[in-house]
């Protein structure tokens, strides 16, 4: 039933709390006596919770406090990588940069198969070469005094069992000449319109000398058949006379060795043409500048090269 109006406090002592009854309809608030609050009854049955009602009004953000000053916690761990953009577009190509040192050269490939050979072309005309000869050792020639070689060099041993090389002196230029000539029949095969040349070939020995040049001069002739030859009309003495240039002289370094030089001299061949006999004489002349060898040279063969015909 409804709570009774609270008596007056008596001064008597309290007496036992009853029982609770069943808890009615909550009454009218009554005023608050002034007696000792009585201790509290227990705690009722919770009742239903009422439907949640609207939410307020967000109120203003209160002011941010103090950053705390404890550490710092550890970093998360790193989100998935998102999907790749789309690409932009090309910028401008930029300036080009230096060109770079050139790189080692590879290695040679395999050499390719031989290519087919090629029709033969038209054969060219005959160079102004020569390409025959005749030639003379020593024992072919002769000088005013005798047909054998005047000079025998051993150089490859001077015992008897070793062999000799005959030779024909050609005195200093300043003293009396003792010529050596040769003879020979024109080959039929001889082009006058060719190259003709003289080739000389001397010896140098070991002995003891001044200067270092020497010079030649060959006197040439040629006849037809039934020719006269000679210095007496009609005859017209030589038909060239021809002198060669300095030529250097070197000795030999070792004792009784000797050393080869070769003189060419080129000659007028059209003089040949017609003709069917040759005639050389080889001489030393004055040099051309330069100091004279003062000793004998050798002559020890001689060649005369021509174009075939």
């Amino acid at each position: 039933g409804g709570t009774g109006v609270t008596g007056a406090t008596g001064s008597g002592a309290t007496g036992s709390t009853g029982s609770t009854g069943v808890t009615g309809p909550t009454g009218s608030t009554g005023a608050t006596g002034s007696g000792a609050t009585g201790a509290t009854g227990s705690t009722g049955v919770t009742g239903n919770t009422g439907p949640t009602g609207n939410t307020g009004v967000t109120g203003g953000t209160g002011v941010t406090g103090a950053t705390g000053s404890g550490a710092t916690g550890s970093t998360g761990a790193t989100g998935n990588t998102g999907p790749t953009g789309a690409t932009g577009s090309a910028g401008a190509t930029g300036v080009r940069g230096a060109t770079g040192s050139t790189g080692v050269t590879g290695s040679t490939g395999p050499t390719g198969s031989t290519g087919s050979t090629g029709p033969t072309g038209v054969t060219g005309a005959t160079g102004a070469g020569t390409n025959g000869s005749i030639w003379f050792n020593s024992l072919m020639m002769a000088n005013n005094s005798t047909t054998n070689p005047n000079e025998t060099f051993k150089p490859y041993g001077a015992g008897s069992g070793n062999p000799a090389i005959d030779t024909w002196r050609v005195k200093l230029s300043s003293t009396t000449q003792d010529p050596v000539d040769m003879i020979f029949a024109v080959p039929d095969d001889f082009d006058s319109t060719g190259t003709t040349q003289i080739e000389v070939h001397f010896l140098i020995s070991d002995q003891a000398s001044t200067g270092t040049v020497a010079r030649i001069q060959l006197q040439l002739d040629y006849k037809a058949n039934d020719a006269e030859l000679g210095t007496t009309v009609p005859a017209t003495g030589f038909a060239q006379t021809i002198s060669s240039a300095n030529f250097q002289i070197i000795k030999p370094v070792g004792a009784g060795n000797l050393v080869h030089t070769s003189v060419t001299i080129t000659i007028d061949g059209t003089l040949i043409a017609g003709k069917n006999w040759g005639y050389i004489v080889v001489r030393r002349i004055a040099v051309n500048g330069g100091t004279e060898y003062d000793k004998n040279i050798y002559l020890s063969a001689l060649e005369f090269k021509y174009r075939r015909a």
